[in-house]
């Protein structure tokens, strides 16, 4: 994982890392190629068997919840919408939608040459009967937790279907990326989607068929003989393997055992292996925050907003910045990253003022600081940023606890169903750029277990953003709801930083423009 937290965090956060992948219809008539050789480029080679390396094994193998990884999802479904490098809907399964003059309905039309590897058309109906499937209350649907404003899906015809809303909303576009189209005979035949998510062969449209699942070890997925009517992907096969230790899948890329590397957050590994001729797309996505528990802090310091802002001057990011991320990271003042839909470029990062922390601190009540229980954060996340913040923070007097957990403990810290301290570890992203990841935690009438914390003015700017259909306008009061929620101070505010995708020396074609929604499909090999 991430020298931070990367994309373990809440949801917010992103227990959401949730993430659909992007794909670029090809021309019309072209076919699927394989291994055959392209003019104009590195000679392909003959075997394009593509091994694809991460680092936690997936809770699921359908595409309900961020626990199935950025690109696995893709090998087997397709997503209604993909997003362009402007975060703007673009086409992919779905042709093409529509608001309802009434607002009461997105209408979406759905190619009619989609075929699932069970041999069956899909249709309307499998589309409509997987949104009923997402809107099932469970925390570990985290597709179905960002449907915020969506109350049900009914078919129109059988290739037409409404997205039933309860408001007018313009985000339910944004979250066609996290909406794939499943079969509802494949879910009906397996019994129910716990036994399809280990198991979900003929589920999907996608290039590519499910064939095995061994657990710790590996996921296998085989190119389909019928060409897919879009996507034009090159590798043959696809070995996804769970390889938990970072360095072994970088050092897999450098001996050739392995072609493509996911989940490796460190910087100094990375850099290592760009001198190995290792290939490294770096693309500045992801925040690292620390927030504070609203309902854990009313009787404590943090209560008050001038403290909250005393431990933001106390940390100097940018020397964390420079040390731990090697320069991949860059200092934030707000939840989101630079380059996001929602990014305000106004909102600046606290500067590193220990004297000014010390100064609140005093007005505050607390000239000598006080103590605290702890940080929550999860075991697989490095502890070295903390220990980092943790060091400022004892600097100016504030002293606490740092508490790595294992991954399931703090799964359910975050999700409410273990006692949290008065901090827990919140990083991850916006991957659709309009805070729909973060705000099922944040939003202020969710269930109150659920919320970490609520800015009322957010919430108001949120729900105008999402109802509002200039999109320069949306813009704005999306940036508005990110000073918004900046200027309560939720949280201690720390380092935007890099997804990193990794490519042996004799891997070509990786691309990506928005940095959680890719597939593999233009990645080959090279002799």
């Amino acid at each position: 994982m991430r020298l931070a937290l990367g994309r373990l965090a809440i949801g917010l956060l992103a227990l959401t890392a949730a993430c659909a992948p992007a794909t670029t219809p090809a021309p019309s008539g072209t076919t699927q190629t394989g291994g055959a050789q392209q003019p104009g480029g590195p000679k392909r080679a003959a075997d394009q068997t593509l091994r694809v390396a991460t680092g936690a094994n997936p809770a699921t193998l359908t595409p309900e919840g961020a626990a199935t990884s950025i690109t696995l999802a893709s090998f087997q479904f397709d997503n209604l919408v993909n997003l362009d490098a402007n975060y703007t809907p673009r086409p992919s399964a779905a042709e093409k939608w529509e608001l309802l003059p009434d607002n009461s309905a997105w209408r979406f039309t759905l190619r009619k040459d989609l075929v699932f590897g069970n041999g069956e058309k899909a249709t309307a109906e499998d589309v409509v009967n997987w949104i009923q499937v997402l809107l099932q209350p469970s925390p570990a649907n985290t597709v179905g937790n960002q449907l915020l404003f969506v109350s049900g899906a009914k078919v129109v015809d059988d290739y037409t279907f409404d997205i039933l809303l309860k408001q007018r909303d313009y985000s339910t576009p944004y979250m066609g990326v996290n909406i794939f189209v499943v079969s509802k005979k494949a879910l009906e035949q397996a019994g129910g989607l716990k036994e399809l998510s280990v198991n979900p062969k003929g589920a999907g449209t996608g290039p590519y068929e499910f064939v095995e699942y061994r657990q710790g070890d590996q996921i296998v997925y085989r190119l389909r003989s019928t060409p897919h009517p879009y996507r034009k992907p090159i590798a043959t096969e696809i070995r996804y393997r769970i390889i938990p230790e970072p360095a072994q899948r970088v050092n897999g890329l450098r001996t050739g055992e392995l072609d493509v590397a996911l989940a490796v957050q460190s910087p100094e590994l990375v850099e290592a292996a760009k001198r190995d001729g290792v290939k490294v797309d770096a693309k500045p996505d992801s925040y690292a925050n620390i927030i504070f528990d609203q309902k854990n802090v009313a009787n404590t310091p943090l209560a008050d907003k001038r403290v909250r802002q005393a431990m933001n001057y106390a940390v100097n990011k940018e020397g964390i910045a420079q040390t731990l991320y090697r320069g991949y990271g860059v200092p934030i003042g707000q939840l989101g990253a630079p380059g996001a839909f929602n990014y305000n470029e106004n909102v600046k990062p606290y500067p590193y003022d220990p004297a000014m922390a010390k100064r609140l601190l005093a007005e505050a009540g607390y000239p000598n600081g006080f103590k605290l229980q702890g940080l929550d954060f999860a075991q697989l996340e490095n502890a070295a940023l903390f220990q980092a913040v943790q060091s400022n923070h004892r600097d100016v007097g504030i002293e606490y606890e740092i508490v790595p957990n294992e991954f399931a403990t703090y799964v359910q810290i975050a999700l409410g169903q273990r006692p949290r301290k008065e901090m827990i570890s919140a990083g991850g992203n916006n991957p659709n750029g309009i805070f729909t990841f973060s705000w099922q935690f944040l939003k202020c009438d969710r269930p109150p277990s659920l919320v970490i914390w609520c800015v009322p003015e957010m919430d108001r700017l949120l729900s105008l953003a999402y109802q509002e259909p200039d999109i320069a306008k949306r813009q704005q009061l999306l940036k508005d709801a990110a000073k918004a929620w900046a200027d309560e101070v939720p949280m201690v505010f720390l380092i935007a930083t890099a997804s990193f995708v990794l490519t042996g020396p004799k891997v070509e074609g990786f691309s990506r423009d928005v940095p959680a929604y890719y597939t593999l499909d233009s990645v080959y090999r090279v002799e």
